[in-house]
């Protein structure tokens, strides 16, 4: 029995350098924003032409989807829909993760910002999600106040966005002085403040 084929040619090293062209896009938006930043900068990271580039990514859009859906798909696994105490502990391990990872910070920040502009590639997207991670946050702060679990007086919804512009707020400051700034800490104080059930920051 012949041996199965392997992969030759070109598109043996897709996945490869597919991988490096993200690599590459990622840290030159988050240096320099998705507007500013040209494909020939791209190519130029990741060590290749900007046909081969073209072939892989035919628009810098594309490469903008493919970076979001990439960073979607690792917030899904550990933010779904809101059970109580585990979403508010979710987003506690998001945070503590994004430390680990200044670029993916640095590239949501900058993008987050630019896409406030109606015409940017990335508005709809970050629309939505802001959209999303409040009504979650809201369910799961509810659900907390309805079982006596906040103090009196809380408002679900807008606890939910205190979160949520927390979360963004503390972490810019992180970049600024990572030295100095505990965005994990900061968030748990948060809880602990609207009196948050303690095994939540466990």
């Amino acid at each position: 029995m012949s041996e199965k084929p392997t992969a030759r040619g070109p598109y043996a090293k897709t996945p490869i350098v597919r991988a490096r062209i993200l690599a590459a896009a990622t840290a030159a938006f988050s240096e320099s924003g998705y507007r500013a930043t040209t494909m020939k900068d791209i190519a130029e990271r990741a060590g290749i032409s900007q046909r081969g580039l073209v072939h892989h990514f035919p628009s810098k859009d594309d490469l903008l989807v493919q970076i979001i859906k990439t960073r979607e798909e690792s917030l899904a696994e550990q933010i779904t829909e809101p059970a109580h105490t585990d979403f508010l502990r979710a987003i506690l391990r998001v945070v503590h993760d994004n430390v680990k990872n200044p670029g993916q910070v640095e590239l949501h920040t900058l993008l987050s910002a630019e896409a406030t502009s109606p015409d940017h590639p990335a508005h709809e997207h970050y629309r939505v999600r802001y959209e999303q991670f409040t009504e979650f946050a809201e369910e799961a702060l509810q659900r907390l106040h309805d079982e006596g679990e906040l103090r009196d007086g809380m408002d679900a919804r807008i606890l939910a966005q205190m979160l949520i512009a927390l979360s963004d707020g503390v972490q810019i400051q992180w970049l600024y002085n990572r030295e100095d700034v505990d965005a994990e800490a900061v968030m748990g104080a948060f809880l602990k403040l609207i009196g948050t059930p303690a095994r939540v920051i466990v």
